[in-house]
């Protein structure tokens, strides 16, 4: 699934568990991917399509998510992945659990994986 084709099913998932979509930027604009607000907190969230170089690409979008994390913020922060990057999630999810970086899978629906 191409990234572009992620940002329905995804906002779909968030506005059903009460999120409010702020900003949707799709393609090379600058900021996160989505903004989306719940009960006064943000979540900041960097989507990542399927590429030929998956574990370069899901380095990448750690970083994009990475630069947004401030200290001490009432910001919560998402990674947005497909199927194909689930693994490569796996094998970090002890460190970004304890960043508090939530992963949603898009695959024609979203789910949370964690």
């Amino acid at each position: 699934m191409r990234e572009p084709e992620m940002f329905e099913p995804m906002s779909s998932l968030l506005r059903s568990k009460g999120y409010r979509i702020v900003s949707q930027k799709k393609g090379r604009q600058p900021g996160p991917d989505i903004i989306a607000e719940k009960e006064g907190r943000r979540l900041i969230m960097e989507m990542k399509g399927d590429s030929a170089a998956l574990d370069v690409d899901f380095g990448t979008g750690l970083y994009q998510l990475f630069k947004y994390i401030k200290p001490n913020s009432d910001e919560d922060y998402a990674l947005g992945i497909t199927e194909k990057y689930v693994r490569y999630a796996q094998q970090v999810e002890y460190s970004l659990k304890r960043l508090g970086v939530k992963i949603f899978v898009v695959n024609g629906r979203a789910y949370q994986l964690w």
